[in-house]
């Protein structure tokens, strides 16, 4: 047993012994930590950085007292224990979102212990307003690894943030500010490379900016300047270079642009430099424009050496420094730069020559124009007209512009004139003939010859000074009306007949001539007149003797009329009384006295045709009118009339739509059409194409002002025309005239186209024919609309206004009446109109009117050339003028005829105002 416990009691004491060593230890080591901890914790809470601990509910366990200064809490302030109160919303979704992929990485065993997370996060400051930090995250763990919270620093980078974000936004502002500038602007590194480019550079270049940004400047810069710019860029780098340089800059798809780039060194504070900035400017138009400049200098300098005029430069002391080639004309072969001007002038004109350039010092620009006498080498005095203009130099008055015109001539040329002036006012004075030369404007009489005195009872001096209203010469006032809107218009008048008032009160009848000139300033008449009073009572006399003489030629046409009658209706009595006597001889033949009965009856219904005739020549014929449509009729019609003309000739049938009714004896009809269509086919050569149309029509008062017969209202148009041989004038003049014929003996009686006015004026209407020789003829029928239909499209007729419009017309009318009454139509609606009768005159006028002219309206038969071939003479001249062609004939004869192709712009005539309104608006539009 003594044995057993020795050991165990030596084993104690050892023991003892050890753990009293390592209590030693145990304490001396929990003093050093204890005196580690007071060190530590003094650094920390002297630290302006927020050190924390979280355990992994993120409450606070531990946090330096700097949180409290940078948060502005004091002493007895409580601090929010959670994180999340701590944050805004914001950077706590932030925190919460990292923390969240750590503790997966530690759930995954993929987490490093000693890794770090970096945030840059908002805190909520006492005073309400937030602050930055820059907190760095690690992760607390015990013994055995396992994440027990976490810690951190937070350092307040509040000012570095708000610091960024105001370069942020000055760089924002900057950059859309390069953006707006209309150059192109790129910023390079030291060796060339591109490293940004402005929005402007893409736009104009064509290139992206991946396609810029990145590659070297040289790339896109043409290789005749690329050695040039690499030398600008070392003098600019040597300070040796400044303003700007011209290089040719290739933009996509290879086009090569001038450019004028200005360009500095970008450099760092201690003034190393680390890169350039480029200005690019696009300088096409310059250059463009510097091109034109040039050729202009060279085209005046051109233009001043091959002037026939002088053209000299005079410095502000007399002295010449230029002269072109006319001037040395008079040079005599001496050199005259540098020399005086006042060596050329005559002494008496110096001190006028000095006082105008002391002007021209100080600074008398305007231009004069004045008359100048000069004294070449020769020695001879010449004058000319000279216009002086002031040169400058930087603003400042340089010297003068003398050009100069030789007028010794001229001057010699105007005293004879005056000398002729003085004969013809001699012939002006002396002439026989009434002529006065007035003022359009006001009347104003400026000059009057004896004849004048003579004829009016005024003398010169009482009637110069005054006006022709002053002296009461306008019998009526219309005519000086009439005459001045003939003037303003371009147009002479010539031999028109007015009234005039003599001096004593006595009113005479005369004929006026009168012509636009132009004196000075003033647009003047020159004004001839004959008294005809006494010719004109030799007329009356000579007219009644006509009208007797017409009178008893009246009654001679009477008898031949009844001669006719009588001399036709003996020929068929005959036949009827021959045939019945051959009936009576043979009546035991009843085939024999049928064929007799029959040539009777045949008799008997031409008789019957004959008496119908003449019944409606003389509008006495009994009628049974009746309602109808005169599209039926003409239809009905169809195949007699072409069982009447044969099969050589084509009838057309060209019906109008919704045509109105009218009120009429259909036999009438019948004999209108029979008529029209007979004449036609004997007016044909076998063969040709007669066409029959019908529409509507409505005849104002513009339009019937043309027409004498013509009372404004609704008509059916009936239109017949053919391509046969036409009439001349003189023909067409009395084709309705009873017994007129142009047909051979026994082959017409004369009295178709007769019957035919009879019926057309017995029911109220009126009838127009148009033809020229080789052209063919056009019957035109008006017949009034049915009465009963009228009220029901009036007040929409009414209502429908002519189209009207500002444009510059043309007419071009052979006949003077049909001239005035388009003229005057197309100026109601408010056209310019110009006028010519005579296709030479037009074209004449076309090429001296220098205004636009928008159309030319223009008859297709004219005695010189057709419309067609005026047409293609003037349009080259107005290549803008579009053409409306006007004719007698319809539209398909004209075509048919060669002078116009199908679907050209075409108005028959006679035509209404609203006619002519639709017609032309739709051939300018």
């Amino acid at each position: 047993m003594s044995m057993n416990k020795k050991p165990a009691y030596h084993d104690l004491e050892q023991r003892i012994k050890v753990l009293e060593k390592e209590a030693a230890e145990a304490g001396r080591l929990h003093a050093e930590l204890r005196e580690s901890e007071k060190k530590y914790r003094l650094l920390t809470e002297k630290m302006t950085d927020v050190v924390w601990i979280t355990d992994m509910n993120l409450q606070t366990l531990y946090i330096t007292p700097s949180a409290r200064t940078v948060l502005g809490f004091n002493q007895e302030d409580q601090i929010p224990l959670t994180v999340e109160e701590q944050m805004t919303p914001e950077s706590w979704t932030l925190a919460i979102e990292t923390l969240a992929g750590e503790l997966a990485l530690e759930q995954q065993g993929h987490a490093d212990p000693d890794r770090k997370v970096t945030l840059i996060l908002e805190y909520y400051h006492k005073n309400g307003s937030t602050r930055w930090f820059e907190t760095t995250i690690g992760g607390l763990r015990n013994d055995q690894g396992v994440l027990t919270g976490l810690h951190g620093v937070s350092r307040d980078v509040t000012e570095r943030k708000l610091a960024e974000e105001a370069l942020r936004k000055s760089e924002e502002v900057y950059t859309r500010l390069v953006n707006t500038i209309p150059d192109m602007i790129a910023r390079t590194d030291l060796d060339g490379k591109i490293l940004y480019v402005n929005d402007y550079t893409l736009q104009f270049s064509g290139y992206s900016r991946e396609q810029l940004e990145g590659q070297n400047l040289l790339m896109f810069i043409a290789s005749e300047d690329q050695e040039r710019l690499i030398q600008n860029i070392s003098l600019v780098m040597e300070g040796r270079k400044q303003g700007p340089s011209e290089y040719q800059m290739i933009m996509k798809g290879g086009r090569k642009v001038p450019f004028e780039v200005t360009g500095g060194v970008l450099r760092n504070e201690d003034g190393s430099p680390f890169g350039f900035v480029s200005e690019c400017r696009d300088i096409s138009e310059r250059k463009r424009a510097e091109e034109r400049l040039k050729k202009s200098e060279e085209k005046y300098r051109q233009l001043a050496e091959t002037a026939h005029d002088l053209i000299v430069t005079v410095d502000l002391d007399f002295r010449i420094t230029y002269v072109n080639k006319a001037s040395l004309i008079y040079a005599d072969g001496i050199d005259l730069i540098g020399m005086s001007l006042l060596a050329f002038t005559p002494p008496h004109l110096h001190s006028v020559q000095k006082e105008m350039m002391q002007k021209r010092r100080e600074g008398f620009s305007e231009t004069l124009a004045f008359e100048w006498e000069l004294i070449p080498p020769s020695g001879k005095t010449l004058t000319f007209d000279i216009r002086a203009s002031l040169l400058t130099d930087d603003g400042k008055p340089s010297g003068v512009l003398l050009i100069g015109r030789d007028s010794t001539e001229r001057h010699h040329a105007e005293e004879l004139l005056r000398q002729s002036e003085e004969k013809f006012r001699k012939v002006f004075i002396s002439t026989p003939d009434c002529m006065a030369i007035t003022r359009i404007k006001d009347g104003l009489i400026i000059d009057a010859n004896k004849g004048f005195e003579e004829v009016t009872g005024w003398l010169g001096s009482e009637a110069i000074g005054k006006t022709s209203h002053e002296i009461n010469f306008w019998s009526n006032p219309f005519d000086r009306d009439f005459m001045i809107e003939e003037l303003k218009a371009g147009r002479d008048v010539l031999s028109r007949e007015f009234q005039f008032r003599r001096k004593d009160g006595v009113v005479r009848s005369a004929l006026y001539s009168v012509r636009s000139i132009q004196i000075a300033e003033d647009t003047c008449a020159i004004f001839s007149m004959q008294d005809i009073t006494d010719l004109k009572r030799l007329e009356e006399d000579r007219q009644n003797l006509e009208q007797q003489l017409f009178h008893a030629q009246k009654m001679d046409a009477i008898g031949q009329l009844a001669g006719g009658v009588a001399h036709d209706f003996n020929n068929m009595l005959s036949v009827i009384i021959g045939n019945t006597e051959m009936a009576m001889r043979k009546v035991d033949s009843p085939e024999f006295l049928r064929n007799a009965l029959e040539d009777t009856m045949n008799a008997a219904k031409r008789s019957a045709d004959l008496t119908r005739q003449l019944l409606a020549f003389a509008r006495k014929q009994t009628i049974s009118p009746e309602v109808l449509d005169m599209n039926d009729m003409v239809t009905g019609m169809l195949k007699m009339l072409n069982r009447l003309i044969g099969e050589n000739i084509n009838l057309v049938w060209m019906p109008g739509r919704k045509l109105w009714n009218v009120r009429i004896d259909p036999s009438q009809v019948d004999q209108i059409l029979v008529n029209l269509v007979v004449n036609a086919r004997d007016a044909m050569n076998m063969a040709g194409k007669i066409i029959i149309e019908t529409s509507n029509k409505i005849c104002d008062e513009t339009y019937c002002s043309g027409m004498p017969e013509c009372v404004p209202g609704e008509y059916v148009l009936l239109t017949m025309s053919d391509d046969g041989c036409g009439m001349e004038k003189e023909v067409l003049a009395n084709i309705f005239e009873p017994f007129f014929t142009t047909k051979n003996i026994g082959q017409g009686t004369g009295l178709g186209l007769a019957t035919i006015y009879g019926i057309v004026k017995q029911n109220g209407g009126f009838i127009n024919a148009y033809s020229e020789p080789g052209q063919g003829t056009t019957f035109r029928i008006y017949l009034p609309r049915y009465s009963a239909a009228i009220m029901e499209s009036s007040d929409h007729q009414e209502g429908v206004e002519a189209q009207s419009g500002t444009e510059t017309i043309l007419i071009v009318e052979d006949e003077e009446s049909v001239l005035k009454l388009s003229r005057d139509m197309l100026e109601i609606l408010g056209y310019r109109v110009l006028t010519a009768s005579k296709t030479d005159q037009a074209v004449r006028l076309v090429g001296e009117y220098d205004g636009n002219i928008d159309l030319l309206l223009t008859d297709i038969v004219m005695p010189d050339m057709n419309g067609k071939e005026l047409s293609e003479r003037i349009i080259p001249i107005k290549p803008g003028m579009k053409c409306l062609y006007m004719s007698g004939y319809t539209a398909d004869v004209i075509a048919r005829q060669g002078i116009l192709d199908e679907g050209i712009k075409f108005i028959s005539k006679p035509f209404s105002l609203r006619d002519l309104a639709a017609k032309v608006r739709e051939t300018l539009e």
